[in-house]
């Protein structure tokens, strides 16, 4: 008999959404989350990073909603929690975007009105890494020009009572911010519980909506250290890191024999 004893890890997988569906719906593959169209210009079964299969992408005034019941999953992370994709910033999509904070592109988010009452990870037009406390703190991170146009970039975001906000760019860190406040969460100031979304935040009007392609969302209940971040841009993932603490975290191997 071989003991297996597996790494002491706090951690869990809230969502992971891989972008391999054909159409609407887009399931995630831990808790079968479904994203359902919202607006206009969805296109699937795109060329995702190498090695990740599939993307999706938008082109126009979109995004992809979740239900008030799997929202609520996401509203309830106020702090201590990890967000991560690749992301493909579509030099031509950008420049047709027009309206209000039509420069935002929004990877995950609160998708309607924001009043005190969700956060937000996105990417300036021009290459700065954004993560919004809703109504708390606006973090906008890395130099014009982190995120180029018309290449695949990972980007991610640990969010800690302890250390504040990280954002990484390729794995890298591109910069902190102190503040400790949870991300607000709950009904919020007009007492309504918002909807979230995949490829936009704040809702209509607003023009948030991601313009490009997206792949391999990841969202954790858990601050992912430098090296398991690096780690989820790897196909053959090391499973000392990442890989192995989605496996513990999921209860599975507790011995082998």
């Amino acid at each position: 008999m071989l003991a297996f004893t597996p790494f002491s890890l706090q951690a869990s997988e809230v969502l992971h959404f891989s972008m391999e569906e054909a159409s609407t719906p887009i399931v995630d593959q831990v808790g079968s989350i479904q994203a359902l169209e919202f607006g206009t210009g969805h296109n699937y079964s795109l060329a995702g990073p190498a090695g990740f299969g599939n993307a999706v992408a938008l082109t126009s005034s979109g995004s992809w909603r979740f239900s008030l019941e799997d929202s609520l999953r996401l509203r309830n992370l106020a702090n201590n929690f990890s967000v991560t994709a690749w992301i493909y910033l579509d030099s031509a999509t950008l420049a047709s975007k027009i309206g209000l904070n039509n420069q935002l592109n929004r990877i995950v988010g609160d998708d309607e009105a924001w009043d005190a009452d969700g956060w937000s990870i996105g990417v300036w037009n021009d290459g700065r890494v954004r993560f919004t406390k809703n109504g708390i703190v606006d973090i906008d991170l890395g130099e014009v020009g982190a995120v180029p146009t018309d290449e695949w970039v990972h980007v991610a975001a640990t969010v800690s009572s302890a250390d504040g906000s990280k954002l990484f760019v390729n794995g890298v860190p591109v910069g902190s911010n102190g503040n400790l406040a949870d991300c607000n969460s709950g009904v919020g100031n007009n007492g309504v519980l918002d909807l979230w979304g995949l490829g936009r935040a704040y809702g209509e009007g607003e023009e948030q909506w991601f313009g490009g392609r997206m792949d391999e969302v990841h969202i954790f209940d858990h601050v992912l250290t430098e090296g398991e971040v690096a780690d989820l841009m790897v196909v053959d993932r090391d499973p000392a890191l990442v890989t192995n603490l989605l496996v513990v975290a999921k209860g599975h191997g507790a011995e082998q024999t």
